[in-house]
């Protein structure tokens, strides 16, 4: 009697180990903390893979939530539109522990920037939301470009200093 009984729990066996084995393959990410975060980031050229007549664009996170970029792309969707559309602003952003978007990285922190947006005369804001990849120690905010269509296009910042 047990023997039916084993042959209709094998495939219900079979499918528990391969959710397992497939949630193992998920990439995951060394935690990121907020103050890691606080400072100036900097358009790194070698950290991306964007056209190289992109903006560059700086960031600065304050310790207080405010934010201020310049030559911040406001359009992220391609090539084409990051290197037309870079503006200056002030706003705030927030640490995002982990993201609710679509991510290369299981955990995937980043963080959310609101900024006014530029020549607005309604006081408008703009929301971007950034990355966090943090490979051997080195910490990048990413604007992933046509995510999840290509998955290794990216605008990549890092810290200075």
């Amino acid at each position: 009697m047990t023997l039916p009984l084993r042959k209709r729990s094998r495939p219900a066996v079979m499918a528990c180990m391969a959710v397992l084995v497939l949630a193992g393959c998920t990439p995951t990410m060394p935690e990121v903390q907020r103050g890691e975060l606080v400072g100036t980031w900097i358009y790194s050229a070698a950290a991306s893979t964007v056209r190289a007549d992109v903006s560059e664009a700086e960031i600065q996170l304050n310790e207080d939530n405010t934010a201020t970029v310049s030559d911040f792309p406001l359009s992220q969707f391609n090539d084409d539109e990051l290197a037309e559309s870079p503006f200056t602003s002030t706003g705030t952003w927030e640490f995002q522990p982990k993201l609710r978007d679509v991510t290369k990285f299981e955990n995937q922190s980043g963080i959310e920037l609101v900024l006014n947006q530029p020549d607005s005369p309604n006081g408008f804001k703009v929301a971007r939301r950034l990355a966090i990849e943090k490979k051997e120690g080195e910490v990048k905010l990413v604007i992933y470009i046509g995510y999840p269509d290509l998955p290794n296009k990216s605008y990549a910042l890092t810290k200075s200093g």
